[in-house]
């Protein structure tokens, strides 16, 4: 089934936000229908969710349900399933960027506390070609916590 104009405009804020609360879709799901006229069904933003993954599918994306790690509510986010190097090319970040925030995750998973220290961050080793010096690394770690790819957590000691 086609994407309303209500549909498009709650994808576009999914791409600007990226993630959104339960109550920001719910929000957004009454404000899109009303916008365009189309019939709004109360509590209906899940299946309003299904239909956008339905026609977004053919481009690897779909719009995820997920727990918010800090406070456990439910999330909306929006994800690309599959990594390509279309994707990479459409990427706000460059491949030695993509190349370090992977190795990151794999810190945060190896560590197996869900976290990774600062230090081990600009003391990993890049797999060729990708390199970046670790004043560059503070740089794209900033990036990636300022864009909230990635959270910041100061412990004390």
């Amino acid at each position: 089934m086609a994407m309303t104009d209500a549909h498009r405009l709650s994808l576009q804020s999914f791409m600007t936000k990226g993630v959104m609360s339960c109550e920001e879709v719910i929000r957004l799901h009454a404000h899109a229908c009303a916008e365009f006229q189309v019939y709004h069904v109360e509590n209906g933003h899940d299946e309003f969710v299904k239909r956008i993954n339905r026609n977004i599918q053919p481009f690897s994306m779909e719009i995820r349900v997920a727990k918010d790690e800090d406070d456990g509510n439910q999330v909306y986010v929006l994800v690309r399933t599959e990594e390509s190097e279309i994707c990479k090319l459409i990427s706000d970040y460059q491949a030695n960027e993509l190349a370090l925030f992977q190795k990151i995750i794999d810190l945060i998973i190896e560590n197996g506390t869900g976290m990774a220290s600062s230090t081990d961050v600009l003391n990993v080793v890049l797999p060729q070609p990708h390199k970046l010096l670790k004043i560059d690394k503070q740089i794209v770690l900033d990036k990636l916590v300022a864009e909230k790819w990635l959270k910041e957590v100061i412990l004390n000691s």
